[in-house]
């Protein structure tokens, strides 16, 4: 369990600092808008295209590469 906890951290932590960031930047102005914000292209483009709309969902599940638990 040890070994399979050291290879996730780091991922674990790119995947926690890119949430961070979208909350700060994304939500943070959306929620202090006076108008209405419009919705990046980058995200509308992620919701029509089916791969790349599971994609971030995927990172967040799974993490940026598969962890292997080796029998000793």
């Amino acid at each position: 369990m040890a070994q399979v906890q050291r290879q996730r951290e780091w991922a674990i932590r790119l995947i926690q600092r890119m949430q961070a960031s979208m909350q700060n930047t994304l939500i943070a102005k959306a929620l202090n808008a006076k108008v209405r914000p419009r919705v990046p292209w980058q995200m509308r483009l992620l919701v029509r295209i089916p791969i790349l709309r599971d994609l971030p969902s995927r990172l967040i599940a799974f993490g940026p590469r598969r962890v292997r638990l080796l029998e000793a």
